[in-house]
């Protein structure tokens, strides 16, 4: 019979429930009995026993008063007794009639008439002797007292033992009715006691034998499969089945059974494609790492590289600043000369002294303009090597790409640095483009400022030559002095136009650096992802040898 494991528990506690309950029905039904025998010597016999002794004491009581009154002379006392005399013969009517109304058998009913005609017959004749009494004829009342007085007296009190027997002999059938009962209500219960106690051990017995082995047993192959023990787990699995049955049983316990079965074949297919996953992902994190390693040393020496053309882009930056006050102030002075010159001749000397002055800055400043030149073409060899990295960089990002192709799910990460990487080199490579326009712009500045320079310098020494011979070119001074201002304030424009310049190159040179520090910290991020993957691989590959 198939039951499941819910059915078996409900049939067996509905069995212990059904015996609990005819053990109750007996139980109830045996008190039942026991109560009827104990109420019937509780309501008859006892009452009738207790009426009896009193009854009897009654009777007794009655005759000592016959004596009494016997006995006494005085009228007084006389008169008490029989008011007595009255009343304790009422008191035996009474006893007698209620007597009377619980006799159940003809037995006791002939008993009890009985007593009352020689009740009766005893009270007639104490009349007598009451009157015999009355009339002092004490003697002779004393002698009918215990001749025909105690002969019915006598009489009354063999019924009325007759009577005491009959109901001790009803008591003692009663007791021995109450002990019949409670003697077959205590073997009844034994043996229904027995009985569910025997129905309850082979209830215990058939479900722990049907429900908590095979449980034990689906234990110990959960168990195993937690071990690693997927063989060993199987075989258990066969005694589970020899326990139940077969796998077929359509109870709790044989749905058990064919999970578990489900879950050991899942298992050994999951460990078969976890070593194969482990396999390939170790192999492609030891590639990863490789190529991660040789990109670290290309960063490396990529911020270095542009760590320096940054500084030297600073003192570049510098010296144009320089350069630009200094053509301000050149500017500044030319204003100066040209207004001095229209003073006259009084200040001429003064004039070609300022003259000698501006000459000499100019000459100066045309040094340091082509000092700027020559740092010009050195800012322009730096920033080709700076568009080389970047080439360079370009083509280890498309490497990386590639691999993190060939990785799958597990380089996505490594993909996604790649990608940032090849980003910034793309940054690197049109800064250095706008970096070599602004340079070229720069030369051209320059070579301006050359040659501005020059030929505010021959102005200068013609003007010189001029105060010198004639006094009266002073005017014609003037003018030059005005075009030198003017040449010399477009010196302070280009100037101040390649300061600009060197300024942007150091903002471009900043977001290069930025970006190969970013690029140095993908890398490393990228090796500690490579990391990563490799214990992952060695956890998985352990868990699997589990299995």
């Amino acid at each position: 019979m198939n039951l499941t494991i819910r059915g078996r528990m409900l049939a067996g506690f509905l069995a212990v429930t059904i015996l609990s309950g005819v053990l109750g029905i007996v139980s109830v039904y045996e008190a039942g009995n026991l109560r009827n025998v104990s109420r019937d010597l509780a309501e008859n016999t006892v009452p009738s026993v207790d009426s009896l002794g009193l009854l009897n004491a009654n009777t007794s009581d009655l005759r000592l008063l016959y004596l009494s009154h016997i006995d006494s002379t005085n009228e007084g006392e006389m008169g008490r007794i029989e008011v007595d005399v009255r009343a304790m013969q009422d008191t035996i009517d009474k006893r007698i009639q209620e007597y009377g109304r619980d006799i159940t058998t003809d037995e006791e009913r002939k008993l009890l008439d009985a007593f009352v005609n020689a009740h009766r017959a005893h009270l007639a004749e104490a009349a007598r002797l009451l009157a015999k009494s009355r009339k002092n004829e004490n003697e002779e009342a004393r002698k009918d007292f215990f001749a025909a007085a105690k002969t019915h007296y006598d009489v009354s009190n063999v019924a009325l033992d007759g009577l005491l027997d009959y109901n001790r002999r009803e008591a003692m059938s009663a007791a021995g009715s109450a002990q019949a009962t409670y003697t077959e209500a205590r073997n009844m219960l034994i043996l229904v006691i027995g009985f569910v106690l025997a129905v309850a051990v082979t209830l215990a017995f058939w479900l722990s034998g049907t429900i908590a082995a095979p449980i034990s047993r689906l234990v110990e192959v959960f168990r195993r499969m937690a071990g690693g023990d997927t063989a060993g787990a199987a075989d258990e699995l066969k005694l589970v089945d020899t326990a139940t049955g077969g796998a077929q049983a359509n109870d709790e316990v044989g749905t058990l059974v064919t999970a578990a079965r489900e879950m050991t074949e899942g298992l050994r297919t999951v460990t078969k494609s976890l070593r194969e996953g482990v396999a390939r992902l170790s192999s492609n994190a030891t590639q990863i790492s490789a190529t991660a390693k040789e990109y670290a040393g290309t960063a490396s020496e990529q911020a270095s590289a542009v760590t320096e053309v940054s500084t030297t882009v600073e003192e570049m930056k510098q010296t144009s600043e320089a350069a630009a006050a200094s053509a301000r102030e050149v500017a500044q002075i030319s204003d100066e000369a040209a207004k001095n010159g229209h003073l006259g001749r009084d200040r001429l000397f003064e004039a070609m002294s300022m003259m000698q002055t501006i000459n000499e800055r100019v000459a100066g400043i045309a040094s340091q303009i082509l000092q700027l030149s020559e740092q010009t073409s050195q800012i322009a060899t730096i920033v080709d090597a700076v568009s080389d990295l970047a080439e360079q960089s370009n083509l280890l990002a498309v490497n990386a790409s590639i691999e993190a192709a060939k990785a799958g799910e597990q380089g996505r990460g490594f993909s996604v640095v790649a990608s940032e990487v090849r980003s910034l080199a793309e940054q690197s490579k049109r800064a250095t483009q706008q970096i070599r326009g602004i340079l070229a712009q720069i030369q051209k500045a320059t070579q301006s400022a050359v040659m501005a320079t020059e030929e505010g310098t021959k102005r200068c020494d013609d003007g010189r030559r001029a105060v010198e011979a004639v006094r009266d070119i002073v005017e014609n001074l003037a003018v030059v002095l005005s075009d030198s201002a003017s040449r010399a304030r477009q010196i302070a424009g280009a100037s101040a136009q390649q300061a600009s310049g060197v300024a942007q190159i150091a903002s471009a040179l900043g977001g290069i650096t930025k970006a190969a520090r970013d690029n140095a910290t993908g890398v490393r991020q990228l090796e500690g992802a490579v990391v990563d993957i490799e214990r992952l691989s060695l956890d998985l590959k352990a868990t699997s040898d589990r299995f």
